[in-house]
C-alpha cells in the first residue's frame, strides 16, 4: 500500500485533474448559453452530458482516492501531519432530532452538519457583459473627475451609481478590479491620453452560473459525546466529497427539483439536504444508538462536538484552499474585514455588534484601485497572514487592514517590562531591604520575566 505522502501527491494530482475539467464543463456550458439560449434544458442536455463526461469520472476517482486514504482512523492519520503547521477550525452547524428506529435498531440520535456561511462558495470571477460595460463607464467617469478635479462627493456619487449597475459594493468591487485600466496602475499619477481596459477572457449572460458549493469541509467528521466532562462516546461518518454542493447548477435548473407522485425529489448533487439517508452517506449526518451511558443528569445528553480535518490537502494546497476561501467571502455578498479588539460580535440591550454594512468599507467612500502597499511586518494582517501560511494580498481592500494591535501590544508590555526590571533592580540595591524580601522579590522576578516572554 503507497504511504501517507504517496497518497497526497496521488490526491493533489487528482484535484487538478478535477479543477481542470470542472472549468472545461464550465466554459462549455457558458459556450452553449451564449450560442443557444436554449428556452429548456431537454435541447441541450445530450450536448452537456456527453461533455460532462470527463468532469464526472474525475469527481469520482477524486473522493475514491480520498476514501482509500482514509482505510485507517483519523487519529492514525493525524499522527502523519507536520506538527509545525497549523490547523485552522471552521465553524459547522449541527441539527439533531431523536427518533424511533426499527425495534431491531432501537431509538437513535440524527445528527445533520451543515457547512457554515464562511465554506459557501458563491462568488462568481467571471464577468457579464453589463459588468464588464459598467466597469469601464466607472474607469472613464472616474478618469474625467480626476481631470476636472471634482469633489470628493462626486467621486463617491460616481461609486454609488456604479454599485447599484452591478447590484452590491461586494460585487463592485470586484468588477472594478477586472476592468481596471492596464495603464493607469497608480491612480494617484496623472491620468493617461486614453484608458486600456483589459480584455475579458471570458463574457457570460447571466449573473447566476455555478451552483452554490464548498471545498473547504473536511474529509470526514468524528462526532463525540460527553458526559461529567469526559468522553463517553465517538462515531467516525463517511468519507465526505471533496466538493459539497449546496444549492441548484442555475443551467440545470429543470433538474435540480422534479415531482415525483407527491414528493419533490433532488438533483443527486444536492439531495443530501433532502434526504437524511444520501447525508449519511455523504458524511454529513450520522445516526447513533442510543444508549443508557450516553444520557447524563436529567436523561439529557451534556454535550456532543464535531470534529474533522482535512488531511487529504498538504501545505501548499491548503493554503491554496483559504486564500479562495478568503477571496470568495471577500466578494460575495457578505464581505470580509478584519475585526479590531474588543468589537462586540453580539447585539446586546447595552450595545450594538461591531457589523457594519459593506458599503460602509472603504475608506475615501470610493474605490481607485491603488496597489496594495507593501504589508509591515508589525501590522496585523501580516501576522495572520504568516500564521495561516498565505499570501497577504488576499486581504486586500477589505476594512481594517492596517490595523497594528497585536504589535503595539508587544511593545507595551516590553516598556512595562523594562520599568519593572528597573523598580525591581531599585529595590534589590537598597540596602533597607531585608534577605527575606530580597528573596521574594528574585522569586517574583522570575516569574514576572517568564510571563513576558510567554
Amino acid at each position: 500500500m503507497a504511504s501517507f505522502q504517496e497518497q497526497i501527491l496521488q490526491i493533489n494530482k487528482l484535484r487538478d485533474v478535477y479543477d481542470k475539467a470542472d472549468k472545461a464543463f464550465y466554459e462549455q456550458k457558458l459556450a452553449v448559453q451564449q450560442k443557444v439560449k436554449p428556452e429548456s434544458f431537454e435541447t441541450v442536455a445530450a450536448d452537456l452530458r456527453e461533455r460532462n463526461a470527463q468532469y464526472q469520472n474525475s469527481k469520482l476517482e477524486l473522493n475514491k482516492a480520498i476514501s482509500i486514504l482514509h482505510a485507517v482512523s483519523p487519529r492514525q492519520l493525524t499522527k502523519e501531519l507536520d506538527s509545525n503547521l497549523p490547523i485552522m477550525l471552521l465553524p459547522v452547524r449541527i441539527e439533531t432530532r431523536f427518533v424511533n428506529a426499527p425495534v431491531s435498531n432501537g431509538p437513535e440520535l440524527w445528527l445533520r452538519i451543515f457547512p457554515d456561511d464562511i465554506h459557501n462558495n458563491t462568488h462568481e470571477p467571471i464577468l457579464t457583459e453589463k459588468e464588464y460595460n459598467a466597469g469601464m463607464a466607472y474607469w472613464q467617469n472616474f478618469a474625467n473627475l480626476k481631470v476636472g478635479n471634482s469633489t470628493e462627493e462626486k467621486k463617491k456619487d460616481n461609486w454609488s451609481d456604479f454599485k447599484l449597475t452591478v447590484t452590491g459594493a461586494q460585487r463592485a468591487l470586484w468588477v472594478a478590479k477586472k476592468t481596471k485600466p492596464t495603464n493607469w496602475e497608480d491612480t494617484n499619477l496623472p491620468v493617461p491620453g486614453e484608458l486600456v481596459f483589459p480584455n475579458p477572457e471570458s463574457i457570460k449572460q447571466h449573473t447566476w452560473t455555478q451552483a452554490p458549493h464548498t471545498q473547504a469541509m473536511p474529509d470526514r467528521f468524528v462526532v463525540t459525546i460527553f458526559k461529567n466532562d469526559k468522553a463517553v462516546f465517538e462515531q467516525i461518518g463517511a468519507t465526505i466529497p471533496d466538493t459539497v454542493f449546496l444549492g441548484p447548477d442555475p443551467f440545470m435548473a429543470e433538474e435540480a427539483f422534479k415531482k415525483e407522485g407527491d414528493d419533490i425529489k433532488f438533483h443527486e448533487d444536492i439531495e443530501w439536504l433532502q434526504n437524511f439517508d444520501k447525508a449519511v452517506a455523504l458524511g454529513l449526518g450520522l445516526k447513533i444508538s442510543l444508549t443508557p451511558q450516553l444520557f447524563g443528569a436529567n436523561n439529557v445528553i451534556e454535550r456532543i462536538t464535531v470534529l474533522g480535518i482535512m488531511h487529504s490537502a498538504d501545505a501548499t494546497k491548503s493554503s491554496q484552499i483559504v486564500e479562495n476561501l478568503f477571496e470568495n467571502h471577500h466578494y460575495s455578498s457578505n464581505g470580509l474585514s478584519l475585526l479590531a479588539q474588543g468589537t462586540p460580535t453580539n447585539n446586546t440591550e447595552k450595545d450594538d455588534s461591531g457589523y457594519t454594512k459593506n458599503e460602509d468599507t472603504l475608506t475615501k467612500g470610493y474605490y481607485e484601485g491603488n496597489p496594495i502597499l507593501a504589508v509591515d511586518s508589525t501590522q496585523d494582517i501580516a501576522n495572520l497572514a504568516n500564521i495561516l501560511g498565505i499570501n497577504f494580498q488576499v486581504f486586500g481592500d477589505i476594512n481594517n487592514v492596517d490595523l497594528a494591535e497585536h504589535s503595539e501590544s508587544l511593545a507595551f508590555n516590553k516598556a512595562l517590562y523594562a520599568s519593572s526590571l528597573s523598580y525591581f533592580f531599585n529595590e534589590l540595591m537598597n540596602p533597607a531591604v531585608k534577605p527575606a524580601d530580597a528573596k521574594q522579590i528574585r522569586s517574583f522576578f522570575t516569574n514576572f520575566e517568564f510571563l513576558f516572554s510567554f
